[in-house]
């Protein structure tokens, strides 16, 4: 067992030791070259320029500009293709210091060939690192920037800005897995149905320090979150959801009635469109949440009138008289409603 052991240390310094560097343009006159003679573990390195697009990553290896985002061109002009894709990549895999703009297409998923998602980038799968890269101007059916499946990817240190989506996640699109977005900004995105910035679906994800502002969709203008039933809460910590406009409902942020809620914690909801949100949502403190719940029918009071509909709609899912959306019409929306009587304070 001894010798076993020494010999598996001995292996893995090999391999560290056998991790290459390469250099695009040098090594390499284009990123997809590179790409393909990188082994696990290598970095390639890309100097500034813009570079036609798609891309793919065939091993686990990083991909780093030396310039940053902005001298660092990732163009989709000359494809309908995702312009990158991370298929079952790990940690150790890395897209950072590029600008990937003008998408237009995507991949079509496996189950069903008339779904496009991923224009910018499509991560399925895996748990790659995506930091300090702007994604704009890129369109898809579902996840114009960035569609991830399943991942449990990081997202960090990015901008999302002027994206679409036909369907679902204007800015970036997630299901299921674990992915957490850190300081990121979305800045006017659009997606036809639902999350003009974000549509986030099943799996614990969360973001912190992130913004979103001017995001505009039919549901959702900011963020749609579909929590599973059951499932894990959506926490939005030290983020700001302003300026966001939906045609329907959620224009800051839009949930569904009876599923996980989302979690504000020092966090700002205010000055979208039509409404604050619509979600369940616990305030974990800290909050400045530009809402007036017990306020039903918006006359800026919370009043008898106010109080006699959720009487009127006990032990129903209202949904009127669902003032914290948990599903049922019961004692906490009645203290709320009482607790908040007399003109709204926002």
């Amino acid at each position: 067992m001894t010798t076993y052991r020494i010999a598996v240390v001995l292996l893995a310094l090999n391999s560290t030791a056998l991790a290459n560097t390469w250099s695009v343009p040098g090594d390499f006159s284009g990123i997809q070259e590179a790409l393909d003679a990188a082994s696990s573990g290598d970095t390639v390195f890309v100097g500034p320029g813009t570079y036609a697009a798609p891309f793919v990553f065939q091993m686990n290896c990083k991909l780093i500009s030396t310039d940053g985002p902005a001298t660092t061109i990732i163009d989709g002009s000359a494809t309908s293709a995702s312009l990158v894709e991370m298929i079952h990549k790990n940690e150790t895999t890395m897209l950072q210091g590029f600008t990937i703009r003008g998408a237009d297409g995507g991949t079509p998923v496996s189950q069903d060939g008339t779904l496009i998602v991923g224009g910018g980038l499509r991560i399925l799968a895996g748990g790659p690192v995506i930091d300090d890269c702007i994604f704009e101007n890129n369109h898809s059916g579902y996840g114009g920037a960035i569609h991830s499946g399943g991942s449990t990817a990081t997202i960090s240190n990015c901008s999302f800005n002027g994206n679409s989506a036909s369907a679902n996640g204007g800015g970036v699109l997630i299901i299921n897995g674990s992915v957490p977005l850190t300081n990121c900004t979305f800045t006017a995105n659009h997606s036809t149905l639902d999350g003009g910035a974000l549509h986030v679906v099943n799996g614990e994800h969360s973001l912190t320090d992130c913004v979103v502002n001017g995001n505009t969709s039919i549901d959702g203008g900011g963020i749609s979150w579909h929590g599973a039933e059951g499932g894990f809460p959506l926490p939005v910590v030290r983020c700001s959801i302003i300026n966001n406009e939906a045609v329907s409902v959620g224009g800051g942020l839009r949930g569904i009635v009876g599923r996980p809620p989302v979690v504000f914690v020092d966090s700002t909801v205010c000055d979208n469109s039509p409404d604050e949100f619509d979600s369940p949502w616990i305030d974990d403190g800290g909050n400045t949440l530009c809402i007036c719940p017990p306020d039903i029918n918006g006359n800026g009071s919370v009043d008898i009138n106010d109080l006699l509909v959720v009487v009127a709609q006990w032990a129903t899912s209202g949904p009127q008289g669902d003032i914290d959306r948990d599903g049922v019409v019961d004692i906490t929306d009645l203290l709320e409603t009482i607790d908040e009587f007399g003109p709204c304070e926002m």
